[in-house]
């Protein structure tokens, strides 16, 4: 029985990786799905990316190479996508019908990187200026049981040298209990961004921002304004950890998973800070093509944010 169910998966898979039609599945098969997978040789690899892989690699073996399925969720349908890495860029290529859609990043052309985990759902975001000379973002999802396979990816954009040595990690760490007071969860998250070698310079916290509406029969309600946040700067890069807005809460309240983004410091074109309405310092940090991101503080946290700026 065991293995008639395992055939049965296996079948729909293969359906579903090898025609756009819908294929009814259960929960468990479609969640299966969804994970992503490390492509070792050209015999695991769809037909569709084999002559423009052979083309771009000649004799060259196979490199680190992960496939994104195409799977019904995240709202909408997604495209398979293959990502790999190769002579310093990362490649994506996706999948649409009988033709592929190629984008390439040199590393050095890469503005941010996007990293986001919400339960099951997880998601890769790279920017900056493809090899065509364009602005481009590309976006990869993903079920993040799968996470661990990208992170050689990750750590191949942030610039990661596996030869430095970390004795001074735990140094690095402790300048965030020096500067700001995260929570258990946040603490955790700045301690996994940190690579080797990295050495920390400053730290901004903010929890989360919310304004009363009303309070009705004894309970009050609130409209978020800004995510719990934490913005940590290096010698090498800007570290942006935040919650995510769809992510459901705790009984505590707090959220499930986070978002990180990666900003290399000379793609930082300029920084400006600016008071809102309502006493926010609105702090945003301007990068190539007019891209930018902005992050939202209390009025109160004006000398620290002058300090990190």
């Amino acid at each position: 029985m065991l293995t008639d169910m395992k055939d049965s998966l296996r079948a729909a898979w293969l359906r579903a990786t090898r025609s756009d039609r819908e294929v009814p599945l259960t929960g468990y098969a479609q969640t299966k799905l969804s994970w992503a997978r490390r492509v070792e040789s050209f015999d695991e690899l769809p037909a569709i990316y084999h002559d423009r892989m052979k083309a771009l690699l000649g004799d060259r073996p196979l490199p680190h190479a992960v496939l994104t399925p195409t799977f019904p969720g995240f709202i909408r349908r997604e495209n398979e996508k293959l990502l790999f890495s190769l002579d310093q860029h990362i490649y994506i290529w996706e999948r649409l019908k009988g033709d592929l859609n190629c984008t390439c990043y040199a590393l050095e052309d890469i503005h941010s990187t996007e990293m986001g985990m919400v339960l099951l759902q997880s998601w890769i975001e790279i920017s900056g200026i493809a090899s065509d000379g364009v602005f481009t973002t590309t976006t990869l999802k993903f079920n993040s049981v799968t996470d661990w396979l990208f992170a050689l990816f990750i750590n191949q954009i942030r610039g990661a040298a596996h030869d430095l040595a970390d004795a001074d990690r735990e140094v690095e760490i402790r300048k965030f209990a020096s500067r700001v007071q995260p929570n258990f969860k946040f603490g955790n998250y700045a301690r996994r961004s940190l690579i080797p070698g990295e050495k920390v310079i400053d730290a901004l916290w903010q929890p989360e921002i919310r304004n009363r509406l009303l309070t009705l029969l004894g309970r009050s309600f609130f409209r978020t304004i800004a995510m719990t946040h934490l913005l940590i700067l290096t010698d090498r890069e800007l570290i942006v950890i935040r919650e995510d807005e769809a992510s459901p809460h705790w009984r505590d309240e707090s959220r499930y998973g986070g978002v990180w983004t990666y900003i290399p410091l000379d793609k930082i074109m300029s920084i400006s800070l600016t008071l809102k309405e309502t006493n926010l310092l609105a702090l945003a940090i301007h990068l190539p093509e007019n891209d930018s991101l902005e992050s939202l503080f209390v009025a109160s946290q004006q000398p620290a944010v002058d300090r990190f700026l």
